[in-house]
């Protein structure tokens, strides 16, 4: 079962996503991360993979755990959520990742991440 390691930096909580990995803040009205999150993120086989996309990103957990273990990803997410999408902004430039982070309707994410 994962776990997650609680951290507190200048009266903000972070957390890290496992022993060494990223930090993480969980941001309030912003889906939580849940260890069906960290699961997801060890269930992925990256390989060669050059791009992936976190589409419904909430804070940005799931993108965090793959640039976490590929930082040469170009990595993309889209949540519908402003508040989401800005925690994904905060998560990422906390770890210095580079992620394109677009808040919209996922249903329209050709119109956000064109071919």
């Amino acid at each position: 079962m994962p776990r997650f390691f609680i951290f507190t930096f200048m009266d903000t909580q972070l957390d890290r996503l496992w022993p060494g990995g990223p930090f993480y803040r969980q941001y309030e009205g912003v889906f939580p991360l849940s260890s069906d999150t960290a699961w997801l993120g060890a269930f992925v086989r990256l390989g060669r993979a050059k791009t992936a996309c976190d589409l419904g990103c909430g804070g940005g957990a799931l993108s965090l755990q793959l640039l976490g273990r590929k930082p040469a990803l170009r990595m993309s997410a889209l949540d519908i959520l402003p508040e989401a999408a800005e925690a994904t902004k905060y998560n990422a430039a906390l770890n210095g990742y580079a992620l394109e982070v677009r808040c919209g309707d996922l249903r329209d994410w050709r119109l956000f991440f064109p071919p």
